[in-house]
């Protein structure tokens, strides 16, 4: 891996604003007790999703200015090598089957996620979510996203309608679980949701959930957020989509407009408080900026999260840091947000 210098791209010009103030929804309940099956209803109604979405993949990218490439010379030998760790990636330490089509899923491919914690393994496809016993691999719970949401009462599509592309991500901070997808009523005009549940103990069984109904989009930027992905910071679940300008009924056709990064305060999330939020319009053709997502011990008090996206015209990684401040504008800062997404400048981090 090199650190090199790159300039600034003047093109890069974030939008950062507080988002939207949402509160919880309290599922008290066992999910065990929540419907195990994909009905024939859901399962019709998830094959009117829309397609993929893609960039076109760029003709050429170059070389980072000052990378000596690699190449072969006529000894065999190259001008540039990185060598790479020579020992196989061990086997899994247990194996088990998940979830299967005919009884939890619905559509194709089935966006197979999950996360893991000290004693639990949770699992979601497009339309379902399994929870497993992590020494045993014993499936604990199976049901779906409509059964988790039936009668939260938030006004919102997440109450009835789930759209797939699900994530799960273990909170070591707290010992809990999230769970979420996102949600339309009408998928080329919006509005659009992500349904983000969260554990409200370290057992996702029967220690209820928090349910909160999150607008990923707004009326300035009335965009398709699409792959959703999530990452775990001492400060937040931070988020990251693809916006998509949906041009027809079933968003089969669509222009991409930016990627958007959301810190969404996890206090909050964990503890059932209204959600306080800070979301950050790229306003760039960046595509899949992806959060980080921390491992053992804690990043250090006060540092920033970082994201990545790959270049577009580079053989480079683009690397960000997002830093968040939740508190509301008042009257004593009336003109600035304390809340910064920047490219760092140096280093980029490329792969040979």
């Amino acid at each position: 891996m090199l650190s090199l210098a790159a300039p600034m791209p003047a093109s890069f010009q974030p939008e950062i604003r507080e988002g939207e103030r949402v509160r919880p929804s309290e599922f008290r309940g066992d999910v065990r007790n929540l419907p195990r099956d994909v009905s024939s209803a859901q399962r019709n109604t998830f094959s009117r999703r829309p397609l993929e979405h893609d960039l076109p993949v760029p003709a050429t990218k170059q070389v980072l200015p000052g990378v000596q490439p690699t190449t072969a010379s006529t000894t065999g030998t190259s001008t540039q090598t990185v060598q790479g760790p020579l020992a196989p990636m061990p086997g899994p330490s247990t194996s088990f089957n998940g979830m299967n089509y005919n009884a939890n899923g619905a559509g194709h491919p089935p966006d197979t996620v999950g996360d893991v914690g000290p004693n639990h393994f949770v699992q979601a496809v497009n339309t379902s979510v399994g929870i497993y016993d992590k020494a045993t691999g014993a499936a604990l719970a199976t049901f779906t996203f409509d059964g988790l949401w039936s009668g939260a009462g938030t006004g919102t599509p997440c109450d009835t309608d789930h759209g797939g592309d699900p994530t799960v991500i273990y909170d070591p901070q707290h010992d809990r679980f999230i769970v979420a997808d996102f949600s339309w009523a009408d998928i080329q005009n919006g509005p659009y949701y992500e349904c983000i549940a969260v554990s409200k103990t370290s057992n996702p069984v029967s220690g209820g959930w928090w349910r909160y109904a999150f607008r990923a989009d707004d009326a300035a930027h009335p965009w398709f957020p699409d792959y959703p992905k999530m990452g775990i910071w001492p400060d937040g679940l931070y988020m990251t989509t693809n916006m998509f300008d949906c041009l027809d009924s079933a968003c089969n056709s669509a222009h991409y407009r930016e990627a958007r990064a959301y810190a969404l305060n996890i206090d909050d999330l964990v503890n059932g408080a209204t959600l306080r939020s800070v979301v950050a319009d790229t306003n760039s053709s960046r595509f899949s900026l992806l959060p980080s997502n921390y491992r053992g011990a804690a990043p250090p008090a006060g540092r920033e999260n970082l994201m990545v996206a790959e270049s577009g015209t580079l053989y480079a990684w683009e690397v960000y840091k997002f830093h968040v401040d939740y508190a509301p504008l008042t009257s004593a800062r009336p003109t600035q947000y304390p809340s910064l997404l920047v490219m760092i400048p140096t280093p980029w981090l490329i792969g040979r």
